[in-house]
């Protein structure tokens, strides 16, 4: 029944994402008028970057969006409004949604019509547009970098409204380049539809990022919770119940020698020590944020063998019967 309810858990529970402020509706209703294409003149390339607190808000006005119908789905991106783990691909909010708020703002990008004297970049985000938008928000979120304060996302930070052909004529003199030069490190944002490297100007970004040795980090999906723990622990009771009753059973029918008892000692002593180690090695992977890694999923499946075994061992010995 546990693992059945976990598994319901799994399919009818979903992320929430929290509902627009005020400020965030007043920021897409009510836009500040600017001249985009004398902003972007004016204000130097590598200063066209977004907050993490910008995209957190950006992620709510998106989902807000897509529950009025403003976002929809369409032949290419056929994606489900109630899903909140994913969403609408990048393509598909940036001719949406980014492409009418930033008309009325005077044709200039998100990240200017956010901060119009601009912010300095120094973190580069590369990343596919197939992407769904609130996973790779919630990839951004899960792996900021530490002391980080302003990001270069090209989709916000570039004037979609604006003919930038003249921009990256030159790749090496593009608002990419010149905002990657600036920044200290680039985080890669993988996704479950394409490689990233399909696109020639990601290649061209991790070709640049590589010759000025500065360090790249790769993003991971947020730790598992919820449901998906639930379902770990139903599945490891379900064989621990399954062990406790045969052991308890065999017992009782057949008894123990007492000679067993000192051996049974040293193996639960083994098992139960095995099983913290595995246990703290957990939470050290946990905490660094490497939970995706198989080491961990495999320290998992020892550590409840080797609780199991050990509980096993324990009921044995409190429950034996002398032999004859």
């Amino acid at each position: 029944m546990g693992i059945l309810a976990s598994f319901v858990l799994k399919r009818c529970c979903t992320r929430n994402i929290a509902p627009p402020t005020d400020g965030d509706r007043h920021l897409v209703e009510h836009p500040s008028v600017q001249d985009g294409a004398l902003r972007h003149r004016t204000v130097d390339q590598e200063k066209w970057g977004v907050t993490l607190r910008d995209l957190r808000q950006f992620k709510r006005l998106v989902h807000d969006a897509v529950m009025k119908g403003i976002i929809k789905p369409h032949d290419r991106d056929q994606f489900l409004p109630s899903d909140t783990s994913c969403g609408p691909s990048v393509y598909t909010v940036t001719q949406q949604f980014i492409k009418p708020v930033t008309e009325a703002a005077g044709n200039v990008s998100w990240a200017l019509m956010k901060h119009p004297e601009g912010l300095l970049c120094d973190v580069f985000i590369t990343h596919g547009w197939a992407e769904g938008i609130y996973e790779f928000v919630d990839k951004v979120e899960d792996s900021w970098p530490r002391g980080g304060t302003a990001a270069c996302v090209c989709f916000l930070s570039n004037p979609q409204n604006l003919d930038i052909s003249d921009l990256i004529r030159s790749p090496r003199e593009s608002p990419f380049a010149r905002a990657l030069e600036s920044s200290s490190s680039m985080l890669v944002i993988p996704n479950h539809v394409s490689s990233i490297y399909s696109r020639i100007w990601c290649v061209y970004e991790a070709f640049l990022v590589h010759t000025w040795n500065k360090p790249i980090r790769v993003a991971q999906a947020p730790v598992p919770t919820g449901s998906d723990m639930l379902r770990v622990s139903c599945v490891g009771l379900s064989a621990l119940a399954a062990g406790l009753l045969t052991g308890i059973s065999q017992a009782t029918y057949f008894g123990l020698a007492k000679s067993t008892e000192q051996q049974l000692q040293v193996v639960r002593n083994a098992f139960f020590y095995s099983a913290a180690a595995f246990g703290c090695g957990i939470m050290f992977l946990f905490v660094m944020r490497k939970h995706h890694w198989i080491a961990c999923q495999l320290a998992i499946y020892v550590f409840a063998i080797c609780l199991e075994t050990w509980l096993l061992i324990m009921t044995l010995a409190c429950g034996q019967v002398p032999c004859n």
